[in-house]
């Protein structure tokens, strides 16, 4: 899938995303955790920092916004977090 440890970062950062989503039960719980379905190519396809990049911000960023809609900057945080994964 990636190289160089990126599928290892990308594996923690979203077991902790998820953790933090599944604990927020007064909004959303374990049913809003983020699925690996964002991550799937086909076979010769991989992922490097760029395209990783590039789902977060189209994909997962807005995800992030819609569910944390009221706390704008919790939000910010786990996007930037997620970003930092790629360097």
């Amino acid at each position: 899938m990636c190289g160089d440890g990126l599928s290892q970062r990308i594996t923690q950062a979203f077991q902790d995303l998820n953790s933090r989503i599944a604990a927020d039960t007064d909004n959303l719980g374990p049913g809003f955790c983020i699925g690996h379905s964002y991550f799937c190519f086909e076979k010769t396809a991989m992922l490097d920092a760029s395209g990783y990049r590039r789902i977060i911000s189209t994909e997962i960023a807005p995800l992030l916004r819609e569910y944390w809609f009221d706390q704008p900057k919790k939000a910010r945080e786990l996007i930037d977090s997620l970003m930092a994964v790629a360097g």
